[in-house]
């Protein structure tokens, strides 16, 4: 696999993981979300993962985190505009 496409694959294990894994398989996943990010060309969907996996493991802190790094990048970005509203950001 190329870098992009094993990026993907993380993002998606990791969104598995959010919507049924245990919480261990969710702190593991946090950690697959933030690697894929830093290697990705489009690192907004992973960090949205990323998360929601934070928030879902009750560290909102952490989330809110992510959520500014990525807007800083795509103020606009789609995926996370009730994130940008629950804290609001912009």
């Amino acid at each position: 696999l190329d870098t992009e496409q094993r990026a993907l694959l993380d993002n998606q294990l990791a969104w598995f993981a959010y919507e049924h894994g245990t919480k261990e398989e969710c702190e593991e996943a946090v950690g697959w979300a933030h690697e894929a990010a830093a290697r990705s060309a489009e690192p907004l969907p992973v960090m949205d993962t990323e998360a929601r996996l934070l928030i879902r493991l009750g560290r909102e802190g952490a989330a809110r985190a992510v959520v500014k790094r990525a807007l800083a990048i795509d103020p606009h970005f789609e995926a996370l505009e009730d994130l940008k509203a629950r804290w609001k950001l912009g």
